[in-house]
């Protein structure tokens, strides 16, 4: 399996080698070999947790994505693997469109890249450095200096606070072969507009579906001579707002009185976790959902979540079975 990677990396490599200066022709030869990668480091990491494997490649394939989907920190491996299956997989872009695949993926390449090397110690897209990033000058050194500040930031000085918040944009940063965020967000609450957002930097891959609370701290950078302040990102954690859940249950003619209590903790933690969505909860196979409801509910006194969940998959499955017919 390693020499599968190995095989496709050194490809992966070459390419970006030997066509330097032609970042289109380039990028139309890394992606057509991403979506092989993506499929065999899949399944080294379902092996290296004890998987066993078929003779049938494309069962081990599938039992790997399997796995890797059900672990938060390696989602962003389905993600980029659901990226691939739209657009490389079916299709042989021209050179524009290929690289502007391969700047949008660039973010998903580091992660792996660094996955691969804490996980199992191996050295993979070595030169991906060289693939040219277009970054305005004028902002290399605000980068640099907000992103040492993350990496030496101790948070048992650091004076912090933590309110719930709205995420409104991300954007991936590339500094130093890593990957770290400028993230924009609002005050959540039905009275926000434009003028209270706010922008924070921080290294934490952040949950973008529903509200969150943001522990945050603010420092000081030095840019050309310049004193300014500047907002981390510390810590975060999912907090859908109850009265979401009170508005979206009335939709199906049963409101609910939802309240924090255990079921709802039960429900954040899990989101938090797996880095998933209700969207994709709802598309879950009748074992693995049962097993969601199972979760959430454990221990817990009341169980209308569940219930308003059940009935929305009900109905979502319901019209999806019309459609097919």
């Amino acid at each position: 399996m390693e020499q599968y990677i190995k095989n496709i990396n050194d490809n992966i490599c070459r390419n970006i080698e030997e066509n330097e200066n032609d970042r289109g022709f380039m990028s139309q030869n890394i992606l057509a070999q991403l979506r092989n990668l993506l499929d065999h480091i899949c399944v080294k990491i379902y092996v290296a947790q004890g998987g066993a494997l078929d003779d049938n490649e494309f069962k081990n394939i599938q039992n790997a994505k399997s796995y890797v989907k059900k672990n938060g920190n390696l989602q962003f491996l389905i993600k980029f693997h659901e990226f691939l299956l739209i657009s490389a997989s079916h299709y042989t872009f021209d050179p524009d469109s290929s690289e502007r695949l391969m700047l949008k993926y660039y973010e998903y390449l580091l992660r792996t890249k660094a996955l691969m090397k804490q996980q199992f110690g191996l050295d993979i897209l070595e030169n991906l450095y060289m693939f040219p990033i277009d970054t305005d000058p004028a902002f290399k050194e605000y980068y640099k200096a907000i992103v040492a500040k993350i990496d030496s930031l101790i948070l048992a000085n650091a004076q912090t606070e933590e309110r719930r918040f709205c995420i409104d944009k991300v954007k991936p940063l590339f500094v130093n072969g890593k990957v770290y965020y400028e993230v924009t967000f609002s005050p959540s609450n039905d009275k926000a507009g434009k003028f209270d957002r706010i922008i924070a930097f921080t290294h934490l891959e952040l949950p973008t579906y529903y509200s969150v609370f943001l522990r945050l701290t603010t420092v000081d950078i030095t840019v050309d001579g310049m004193v300014m302040p500047v907002n981390l990102i510390v810590d975060s954690r999912v907090a859908v707002r109850l009265c979401e859940l009170r508005n979206f249950s009335k939709i199906f003619g049963a409101p609910v009185n939802v309240s924090q209590n255990k079921e709802y903790s039960n429900l954040m933690t899990y989101l938090q976790t797996t880095r998933l969505s209700l969207t994709e909860i709802m598309d879950f196979p009748d074992e693995e959902f049962d097993g969601f409801i199972d979760n959430i509910g454990s221990k817990a006194k009341t169980t209308q979540i569940s219930h308003l969940l059940s009935k929305c998959r009900n109905h979502i499955w319901a019209v999806k079975r019309n459609v097919q017919c």
